[in-house]
């Protein structure tokens, strides 16, 4: 659940996803940071600051900080393979209209072995796939 009434943060969700989609790494942590913090669902949670770390992540990258990029990739990953091992969807009505495809964007980073190095630059940045919601 939300503090966000939802149609604030739907739209706050797919700008989001537009920014990340885009390569506008900063903005798209602001959008999913501003989400995170008005959660109060643990398990949403997870789920906002994995992708809000993997947008933070591909921004280090892109500054050419190797070290922020590692660090946080790995733990924007974390979060997210912890909602697939439960495997987790979105249950509440926060994001009514669609959610990140979570495997496809672990995915595109595990396959594309990720290093944010100025030696190995990355050759596919990772997009984010929206799916629609879960159907009670």
């Amino acid at each position: 659940m939300n503090n966000l009434a939802p149609a604030i943060a739907q739209d706050c969700f797919l700008k989001g996803v537009a920014e990340f989609n885009r390569q506008d790494y900063f903005d798209c942590h602001e959008s999913f940071e501003m989400l995170w913090q008005q959660s109060t669902d643990e398990d949403e949670r997870h789920y906002l600051q994995g992708i809000l770390q993997i947008a933070v992540a591909l921004h280090h990258c892109q500054k050419q900080n190797s070290i922020g990029f590692s660090s946080l990739l790995a733990k924007g990953r974390g979060h997210l393979r912890l909602l697939l091992d439960k495997n987790w969807q979105s249950r509440n009505g926060s994001f009514t209209l669609a959610q990140v495809d979570l495997p496809h964007l672990l995915e595109e980073i595990e396959n594309e072995e990720l290093t944010g190095t100025q030696q190995q630059p990355i050759r596919h940045w990772p997009i984010l796939l929206l799916i629609p919601p879960a159907q009670s």
